[in-house]
């Protein structure tokens, strides 16, 4: 899937990662004992959250859990299914969740079966089964097709990837540029995959990591559209892989004092608790200078420094790094985050 554009606020409700131990224990005794307070989507992303932190057996139970409160619920039914492909290797029992789903009208049933279908490679099945299910008349078709035409993609798909494409209107949409970049890519048709990107934007500096393996920024290129030799690199290196490209960003002056050349982000950790919404603690984490993102792989060291944030917005004057560091020398122009209240609003309502 291609990297989604990432905002400056990274919310995880209801089991924070960075809590002491005890209180961590707590809210997974809240979870798992009154469970009946969260509604199925609550759960789902508690279930999402362990598996993003690579804890599938708590994941597992999460979703099973969801399923027992809400049976046929199509987004926990969604993610158990893929969870049951990809973890585990087993497409029937992932069919098998599918078919729990009990609005079939839902088009997410109609992606997840169809996803069931690529995985197995049954590609023209998986076109032929999503031209039968998805209506063309339908409000959403221009956007439902450059969403199908990503799925094949994730699948290495591109011949019916590109075929989705160009059944959408939406050709100004920097998602379908991207994809189609991609597709010519793979086509070998450097020339057209070049001018894609040069329409992305006046800034031609593009973000390219493969798929596996680039955890923590490894791996992670900044290459320029305009350069043919870039691209091929790029192409040379990862021709037995999936790679994701994304245009560069350049984030506000506040931002940016962190580190220049990484991706910097609030980390606002929350807990909803009887229908209220607690912060418990704002931090930024940022990158060193000359990596793109705000953990870094160094001589096998994962590196991620981070400040802390007052209730006001307020950077903290100590810093700390996960790799031991203590009292980084900053140089902040501007100690206090302009619409911190937003970002704090935006961190509660998930």
């Amino acid at each position: 899937m291609l990297l989604d554009r990432r905002i400056d606020v990274r919310t995880h409700d209801l089991l924070p990662a960075q809590v002491p131990a005890a209180t961590q224990q707590e809210i997974e005794r809240f979870l798992f004992q009154e469970a009946r307070l969260l509604d199925s989507d609550e759960i789902t992303d508690v279930a999402e959250y362990y598996h993003q932190n690579d804890q599938y057996e708590e994941a597992r139970q999460a979703v099973e859990l969801c399923l027992h409160l809400y049976p046929g619920t199509t987004g926990a039914c969604c993610f158990y299914a893929r969870l049951t492909m990809f973890v585990d290797k087993d497409i029937e029992r992932a069919k098998e969740i599918a078919e729990q789903i009990e609005d079939k009208s839902d088009i997410e049933y109609t992606f997840i079966t169809a996803e069931l279908m690529i995985a197995e490679n049954k590609l023209s099945e998986a076109d032929r089964y999503i031209e039968e299910n998805i209506a063309e008349d339908s409000d959403e078709y221009d956007i439902t097709c450059v969403d199908v035409a990503e799925m094949f993609a994730d699948y290495r798909a591109y011949k019916y990837c590109k075929k989705w494409l160009t059944r959408s209107g939406l050709t100004d949409d920097n998602r379908y540029k991207e994809l189609m970049g991609i597709v010519t890519m793979n086509e070998k048709e450097f020339g057209k995959s070049e001018k894609i990107f040069n329409e992305l934007g006046e800034d031609k500096d593009m973000v390219i990591k493969v798929t596996k393996g680039s955890y923590a920024g490894k791996g992670v290129r900044l290459i320029h559209a305009d350069s043919p030799e870039d691209v091929k690199a790029v192409l040379t290196e990862n021709a037995n892989g999936n790679f994701l490209v994304q245009q560069r960003l350049y984030q506000s002056d506040f931002m940016s004092q962190f580190c220049k050349s990484s991706v910097n982000i609030f980390r606002v950790i929350t807990w909803r608790h009887q229908g209220e919404v607690k912060v418990l603690s704002t931090s930024i984490r940022f990158g060193l200078e000359g990596h793109f993102t705000d953990v870094c792989y160094i001589d096998g060291e994962e590196i991620v420094n981070v400040v802390g944030v007052e209730k006001d917005g307020t950077v903290k004057e100590q810093y700390g790094s996960f790799r031991g560091l203590t009292d980084i020398s900053v140089d902040l122009h501007n100690r206090v985050s302009p619409h911190f209240d937003a970002i704090i609003e935006m961190a509660k309502k998930g």
